[in-house]
């Protein structure tokens, strides 16, 4: 697009903007303490009332906004525009600076005024917090936590998937050891990891021994079938299967049965094992593997239930 008419353009929507001033306009009222930030987005909305796509290649072509990049300050930003693609051809040009317009830096203060008066804070700008997961030395040794916050660490976070109480509690009184003692603020972040649905046992039986075998893992391909099953009693037979029953998994919630629908999707190992419930009884459900990833099911591989809404508490009792 050559730059006569790319100006012609800019000029367009810039004059769609000015005509559609909403300064004039005595329907808009909001607080005063937001008057600016609803001109701009008012000029935003008319901006993106049009189609800018094929003047924006051609800006970036120059090293021009293509103006979709400033949303906060969307009349400069376009009247920017305007004025760098009159100079490129030899022309003087400004905006006429009666007219209320927020700038990039005005947007960012603008911004920041706002954040800080949503979360009754007086911060200057953003900030970066740096979050470590404390690893079990940091129970035993405060001088590693002193060097973590040190090196900018200002949020210890604590994995109780982890470990016990006693560990947790010597990891805290370190952090604030660490803290009061170097005197600066650190947050400890306390990551719950709620009930965790895993394959607590796998069982074969043979055709003839109806008492069941158990295996760590289990050889598996695509279009095998399984039971998921509740039934955790794995020195009996099995109540209601014949003896050449299918591998049975057994899970260590047994609840999520009931929950399973007909239809729902099961995943194994973090994704690696994609299967589908086909048929349910009360205490078992038969699955098929639609897509195995890897070529055997290992015992305490969490289990994912993508379509089904589960009763579990969020909150378990420990």
């Amino acid at each position: 697009m050559n730059l006569k008419k790319l100006e012609k353009k800019l000029e367009k929507i810039y004059t769609s903007i000015l005509s559609n001033n909403p300064e004039n306009n005595s329907n808009i009222c909001v607080d005063q303490r937001y008057t600016k930030s609803a001109i701009n987005l008012f000029r935003y909305m008319v901006l993106r009332s049009m189609d800018i796509r094929k003047i924006q290649g051609s800006l970036s072509e120059l090293g021009i906004s293509s103006l979709g990049s400033g949303a906060g300050y969307t009349l400069s930003n376009v009247s920017n525009a305007l004025m760098l693609v009159k100079l490129l051809q030899g022309h003087l040009w400004e905006r006429d600076q009666n007219i209320t317009t927020i700038g990039y830096f005005g947007s960012q203060e603008l911004l920041q005024e706002h954040v800080n008066a949503l979360f009754r804070t007086n911060k200057k700008g953003h900030s970066t917090n740096i979050m470590v997961t404390m690893p079990d030395e940091a129970a035993d040794h405060i001088e590693l936590i002193k060097d973590l916050i040190q090196s900018g660490m200002n949020i210890a976070r604590i994995n109780l998937s982890h470990g016990d109480e006693s560990l947790w509690r010597r990891m805290l009184t370190n952090i604030h050891c660490a803290s009061e003692t170097l005197n600066q603020d650190v947050k400890i972040y306390m990551d719950l990891p709620g009930p965790k649905i895993r394959i607590a046992g796998i069982t074969t039986h043979t055709t003839k021994n109806r008492i069941p075998e158990t295996h760590n893992s289990l050889q598996i391909s695509d279009g095998d079938f399984l039971y998921l099953s509740k039934y955790d009693n794995v020195g009996t037979p099995r109540p209601d299967h014949s003896a050449n029953d299918l591998p049975q998994i057994i899970v260590t919630l047994p609840q999520i049965i009931d929950d399973l629908a007909v239809g729902h999707r099961v995943f194994f190992d973090d994704g690696a094992i994609e299967a589908v419930a086909i048929a349910k009884a009360t205490d078992h459900i038969k699955i098929l593997i639609k897509k195995a990833h890897k070529t055997a099911l290992k015992l305490h591989k969490g289990i994912n239930l993508p379509d089904t809404s589960l009763t579990l508490p969020s909150l378990t009792p420990e």
